[in-house]
Order: structure tokens, then C-alpha cells, then sequence
């Protein structure tokens, strides 16, 4: 009985402790067997991705072989066509080749072809002309007239060749020749529509009794080519850029006399390019253009280049023959030629060439009341032409004409040359508007630009050499 209850219930008799016990067993078996199901399962899903990865990893290895297959069969494609172009062009070009060797050949055969008929027709010439020759060579009448015939026309080409070379002489422009007021045919028949106006003694811009001498000098001129007289020679000198140029021109212009530029500069280049002979020639063919010309006005520029002193002992012997051929040119009075010399260092002229000179013409930086007369000028020309060859308007504002500014600039542009007055002041000025793009003219555009050139000048005073310039990077 007692075993048959013990079936039917297994915790009869058995104390709490002892259920308590046995259940806490039973309930960590259940536990333990839940926990290696779980590990279980985690091992088998760690499977399952390791060999999904392993799945993936042999796709991508297996897409890149097809790859890889795919572009080696495209190479093999590509190399097939290529070989087929090359096969293709250097058929082409065989065919090419074959063609300009057939063509080479078919014309040389052509042109011997003609050489041989060109022998022949020379030949059958010759045989000719032997014969007239043995006929003509048996009449002693006919030998006599070819004989003079010969002798007239080689006398004739041997005049007509001085004359030639003569012709070319006195008309053909010397190679020294810079400028010069006489046009050529050609020039006369189409002049140029932009010609530079010529300048006038009035138009210069210079003390009262500079100005004054400079008339006389002209009206001196213009007498002189009037009755024949000997033409004054004359000097002018002093800083460049004060009005030495604009003079001879106005100078030629007024006396109705051909003016020719040349300058010391060009001859020495020519003693050192071509030799003292061909230099020497040059200036014996530009004085006999100027003389057949004349009367001509033969301005020299740069004659310290051409005339320093020193002959014979301080110059190199291309220039002494230089300076001699002139000077043998030069030596009287003449009616023809007029010479006219400007120069910046006067003292270092040969005494020779000074004393042929008689009119020597200080031409000194313009003084304050030429340089007011300068801006004035410059302010009329601006409001009644305007700026370029369009003449575009130019306002010119009141304030600019106000006496004390034009004083100021004045004082400003102390030792400024005519040509610094035109250059750095009227043309910076004309460039100011151009950049700005406003053409107005007014005191501050115009005390920049003086300032500008008075730093511009310092800068350039304290420069040396080697070392950079105070405020430059």
C-alpha cells in the first residue's frame, strides 16, 4: 500500500525541506537544459552567418573571374581590330608607294624624253649657225659693222650705268638721312591724310627775347636764300626736351627750305657696323642729296655724339674720318646748305665744328611765366578740341584756371623741361581721364599727378643698385 501511494505522489512522506530541495533541483536541470539550448541555437545562427559570408564571399570571387574573363576576351577583341588596321594601312600605304614610285618614274623617263629633243633642237641650231657664221666671217664689210655696232653699245652701257649711279646719288634718300621735309613722287601723288603739323615760330612757347633772336635768325634765313647769300649757321643748345627740334622745323617751314634730320648716333652706329670707309661714303652721298635738293637745312641732332673734341688723339680713327669728312664739307660760306646742330653738352663740341656755327642759341628749361602760358594752353586745347584724334570733349572745370592753383602747379613743376610739361603733365593727365573714365580736368587729378612725379623722382635719386627700393617689395 505504502509503495502504490509513493507511485501516485512522490513527495508523500517526505519533509518540507526535502520537497524544497528536490524541487530547487529539478528547477536548475530545467535551467541548465534551457541554457544549452540557447547556446545551441547562438552556435547554430554563428554557423548559419559564418557560411552565408563564405557564400558571398565565392559569389564575389566568382563575379570577379567573370570579369576578369569578360575583359581579357574585349582585350583580345580590340588587339584583333587593331592588328586589322595596321594591316589594312600599311596595304594603303604600300599601294601609296607604289603609285608616287610609278609616277616618279613615268616623269623622269618624260623629262629625258625632253632633254634628248632639247640636244637635238640645239644641235640643228648650231649647224645653222655655224654655217651663217663661216658665210658672214667671208664678208670683211659686214665684220667692220659689227665691230663699231660693239664698241658703241658697250659705250653706251658704260654711260648709261655712270649715269645710273649718278641719278642715284643725288635722288635715292642717304641711308642717314632720319626725316626729311622733300616727298617723293609717290608721296606727293598720295600724301598722307595725318601728317604732323608743322610748328611755327609763333606756336613756341618761350621767353620774349629768346623768341625774339630766334626771328631774327629766321628772318636772317630767309634773305639770305632770297639774294643768294651765304645761310647762317647755327647752334642750339641746352637741357632736352626744350623746343630745339620744333624750331629747325619751324625754321625750314617759314624760310620755304628742305629740311633734313640726321644724328650723331646713327654715324657711330654706322662706323661700328660698316667700317669708316662706308661711313665716310654715306656722309659724301648725304651732302651731295642735300646740295641737289637745296637749299636744304641739314640738321645735325645729338652732335656731341658725331663731334666731340679730340682728333687725332682721343677718338677712334673711324670717327676722326667721320668728323674730317664733314668738316671738309662745311669749311666756306655756302648758298645750298644750311647747318643746323643741336647739342646737350656744348662744351665737349670740337672748336672746328663750333666755329662754322656763327648763331649759338641757349635754349634753357621753360621759367615759371612760360610754363603758366603752358597750362593755359593746355586748357583752351582741351575745352576747344578735346582729347585724340576724334576730338572727343573734354569739360575743363572752373576751379583748375584759378590763379593761386595755376601759381601752385607752377611752383610745382620748377626745373620741368617742355618736354616734362607735355609728358608728365599733359599726357598723365590725358591718361588719368582715360583710366578714370571721366573726362574732367581738376585740381586734384592734376596735384596728384605733380606729386606722383615728385615722389617718382625721389625714389628714383635714392636708388641703387642692388638694393630694393623704400616702400617696394
Amino acid at each position: 500500500r505504502t509503495k502504490t501511494v509513493m507511485k501516485i505522489n512522490p513527495f508523500v512522506g517526505m519533509s518540507e525541506a526535502e520537497k524544497q530541495q528536490i524541487a530547487e533541483g529539478i528547477l536548475t536541470q530545467q535551467i541548465m537544459v534551457e541554457e544549452q539550448k540557447a547556446v545551441a541555437h547562438e552556435d547554430q545562427r554563428y554557423e548559419s552567418a559564418q557560411a552565408k559570408i563564405a557564400i558571398a564571399a565565392l559569389k564575389k570571387k566568382a563575379k570577379l573571374l567573370r570579369n576578369d574573363e569578360y575583359r581579357d576576351a574585349k582585350k583580345d577583341l580590340l588587339r584583333a581590330k587593331i592588328d586589322d588596321v595596321k594591316d589594312l594601312a600599311e596595304a594603303e600605304e604600300g599601294a601609296k608607294v607604289k603609285a608616287r614610285r610609278d609616277e616618279n618614274r613615268e616623269k623622269q623617263r618624260h623629262e629625258r624624253n625632253m632633254q634628248i629633243e632639247k640636244y637635238k633642237a640645239l644641235g640643228t641650231m648650231l649647224t645653222q649657225v655655224g654655217g651663217g657664221l663661216k658665210n658672214f666671217l667671208g664678208d670683211k664689210k659686214r665684220i667692220a659693222i659689227l665691230c663699231t655696232a660693239v664698241v658703241g653699245v658697250s659705250g653706251g652701257v658704260k654711260l648709261l650705268s655712270m649715269a645710273l649711279r649718278f641719278l642715284e646719288r643725288v635722288l635715292k634718300r642717304p641711308v642717314l638721312i632720319r626725316e626729311t621735309s622733300n616727298k617723293t613722287f609717290l608721296q606727293k601723288l598720295f600724301p598722307k591724310k595725318h601728317d604732323s603739323k608743322v610748328p611755327k615760330l609763333d606756336d613756341l612757347i618761350l621767353k620774349p627775347s629768346l623768341k625774339k633772336r630766334l626771328h631774327r635768325v629766321a628772318q636772317a634765313t630767309i634773305f639770305a636764300k632770297q639774294y643768294g647769300a651765304p645761310l647762317p649757321g647755327v647752334l642750339l643748345y641746352g637741357p632736352p626736351g626744350n623746343g630745339k627740334t620744333m624750331f629747325m622745323r619751324a625754321l625750314a617751314a617759314e624760310s620755304g627750305m628742305n629740311f633734313a634730320m640726321i644724328s650723331g648716333g646713327d654715324v657711330s652706329a654706322l662706323l661700328s657696323s660698316g667700317g669708316k670707309n662706308v661711313a665716310v661714303t654715306e656722309l659724301h652721298k648725304m651732302f651731295d642729296w642735300a646740295i641737289h635738293h637745296g637749299p636744304t637745312l641739314l640738321f645735325i641732332d645729338e652732335a656731341s655724339a658725331l663731334f666731340r673734341g679730340g682728333r687725332g688723339v682721343n677718338l677712334s680713327e673711324g670717327l676722326s674720318a667721320a668728323q674730317e669728312a664733314i668738316l671738309s664739307r662745311t669749311g666756306g660760306s655756302s648758298t645750298s646748305i644750311q647747318l643746323v646742330c643741336s647739342s646737350n653738352l656744348v662744351e665737349i663740341l670740337d672748336d672746328a665744328i663750333k666755329s662754322r656755327l656763327s648763331e649759338k642759341i641757349l635754349l634753357p628749361n621753360p621759367g615759371p611765366e612760360e610754363r603758366t602760358q603752358m597750362l593755359l594752353q593746355f586748357f583752351k586745347e582741351m575745352s576747344d578740341v578735346g582729347i585724340g584724334t576724334l576730338n572727343v570733349p573734354v569739360k575743363v572745370l572752373d576751379e583748375v584756371k584759378d590763379q593761386a592753383f595755376i601759381a601752385e602747379i607752377v611752383r610745382m613743376t620748377e626745373n620741368y623741361s617742355g618736354r616734362d610739361m607735355t609728358m608728365k603733365l599733359f599726357d598723365a593727365a590725358q591718361r588719368s581721364m582715360l583710366a578714370d573714365n571721366d573726362l574732367t580736368i581738376n585740381q586734384k587729378m592734376l596735384m596728384d599727378i605733380v606729386n606722383q612725379n615728385k615722389q617718382t623722382a625721389a625714389e628714383i635719386a635714392g636708388y641703387k643698385y642692388g638694393e630694393p627700393v623704400q616702400g617696394v617689395k
